[in-house]
């Protein structure tokens, strides 16, 4: 994944959370929680949506 530009040093993980965007962008929160299997869905919320405000998507939050 360095050979192909990724900056980061916990490249696997960086590959978890943009997976898990794209779940997140496609299927809605609950499902990227599921797909990442998160016990609590604000896990997925604080850490997993930097993807989806990076392209200035809004994602609706649960109450």
């Amino acid at each position: 994944m360095g050979e192909l530009g990724w900056q980061t040093q916990k490249r696997i993980h960086e590959l978890r959370a943009w997976a898990g965007s794209k779940v997140l962008e496609r299927y809605g929160v609950y499902e990227a929680s599921q797909f990442l299997r998160h016990k609590d869905v604000r896990t997925t919320q604080k850490y997993y949506l930097r993807y989806i405000q990076m392209k200035g998507l809004k994602v609706e939050m649960p109450g």
